[in-house]
């Protein structure tokens, strides 16, 4: 008997594994133009997992939502990580 793989057994339908809604998913291209940011920054924050993105073949999607969370979210923004920790 030929054992199948599911991939998608552990995620809700529309949603991908990595936390990025599948149905809202928007090009890096798209989002740059949408948010004033360049695509190359936004493909440093997707490859660095400081946005929830998703690379689909060579290119990079997210959603309106994650790049809002980052742009509103100082602590990602910063380059010092303990910047806001510091007492």
């Amino acid at each position: 008997m030929a054992r199948q793989c599911d991939y998608t057994r552990d995620s809700r339908p529309g949603q991908a594994r990595d936390g990025v809604d599948a149905e809202r998913l928007i090009s890096l291209k798209e989002a740059a133009a949408r948010y004033d940011i360049s695509q190359s920054h936004l493909q440093l924050l997707a490859r660095t997992g400081r946005l929830a993105a998703k690379k689909m073949g060579r290119d990079w999607f997210t959603t309106d939502e994650a790049v809002r969370a980052y742009l509103g979210d100082a602590a990602l923004r910063s380059k010092d990580p303990y910047k806001n920790r510091r007492r």
